[in-house]
């Protein structure tokens, strides 16, 4: 499997009053997986914000909670792309429990914009192939 992956632990201030992962968290433990899985594959978020005439917004954001997450849960975070798009990249973010059970998805589309005037830019061959090192299609429905 070409996914990302990177260890997880559920800490105190990822929980609400009753210890279970806050839902919020989760989409900031995916945005943190994000951006480590794209200093891996070769395009470091800082490097581009610093140089850059292009941005990554992300225009969509779902999560999807199968079990909780408990305060000191350890999971494996498995990042992947699932498709790019002309001009963006849909991301699917498993957080995995140790037994191999999947805990919650996140499901992220990033879009390329111009910084200058927020205009749609097609995604560059650096781009599709620094991150086709974690393409893996979603399955067929």
């Amino acid at each position: 499997m070409p996914a990302y992956e990177k260890p997880v632990v559920v800490r105190m201030h990822h929980t609400d009053a009753a210890g279970i992962l806050f839902f919020g968290k989760l989409f900031e433990l995916a945005d943190e997986v994000l951006e480590e899985a794209m200093e891996h594959c070769g395009l470091p978020p800082g490097e581009a914000l610093r140089r850059g005439s292009e941005l990554t917004p992300v225009v969509h954001a779902e999560g999807d909670y199968k079990r909780p997450m408990f305060l000191g849960s350890r999971l494996t975070a498995r990042a992947r792309i699932e498709a790019f798009g002309n001009t963006s990249l849909r991301w699917r973010i498993d957080f995995v429990e140790a037994g191999g059970e999947v805990a919650a998805t996140v499901g992220l589309v990033q879009v390329l914009v111009s910084r200058k005037n927020g205009r749609k830019l097609s995604l560059s061959k650096e781009i599709r192939e620094k991150l086709g090192a974690i393409l893996e299609p979603a399955p067929a429905a």
